[in-house]
């Protein structure tokens, strides 16, 4: 979305990156997510179901109505509905991870300039196959503009931090500039 020599701003959008396969990675994800979260649900009902068990053979055994076999098997099914509970409620934690890395992954596939400028060098073009961390353009910032100049050691002692200086450049011929000196 960009040419050689064209100003840019900070933000713009220069290149998107086919996300095709990560929106099929992101649709499954978000329905593995969805069957977590209707686990936790039919988890919470067995949890509340094994609890109303577990009261009522207490009250039972309580009263000698029921074999300590029983009470304790109630108890044990509440202890595992608990813990079923806890493992579905982490897989759901996982699996929305997973939505959210996805949800990155598409988002980071829409590269931007990061300043104000204008693009150097372009080093795609459209159909090129780019990996992590490749760079997509070259970018020069303009304003401001710092320049390294070497200064000869006898004109040295004129050259003062904040002061001022005149810079000219090959490329544009017959202006000058008036930079400040900062080291």
């Amino acid at each position: 979305l960009f040419d050689e020599g064209q100003s840019v701003e900070a933000g713009q959008v220069l290149a998107r990156l086919d996300v095709a396969i990560r929106q099929i990675e992101l649709t499954s994800a978000q329905a593995s997510l969805e069957a977590a979260r209707a686990e936790v649900v039919n988890n919470e009902q067995a949890l509340e179901i094994a609890r109303r068990e577990f009261e009522r053979q207490e009250g039972l055994f309580s009263r000698g109505a029921t074999p300590e076999k029983e009470f304790l098997d109630a108890q044990s099914q509440v202890r595992r509905s608990d813990a079923f509970l806890k493992s579905a409620v982490a897989t759901v934690a996982e699996r929305e991870a997973a939505v959210r890395r996805i949800e990155t992954e598409i988002d980071k596939a829409t590269i931007r300039s990061p300043i104000n400028g204008k693009v150097a060098m372009r080093n795609v073009e459209v159909g090129t196959w780019v990996g992590e961390g490749d760079v997509v353009a070259e970018l020069v910032q303009i304003d401001p503009l710092y320049v390294v100049v070497n200064v000869p050691e006898a004109t040295l002692s004129e050259v003062q931090t904040g002061g001022e200086s005149a810079v000219t450049f090959d490329a544009i011929p017959g202006r000058t500039f008036t930079a400040k000196v900062e080291q």
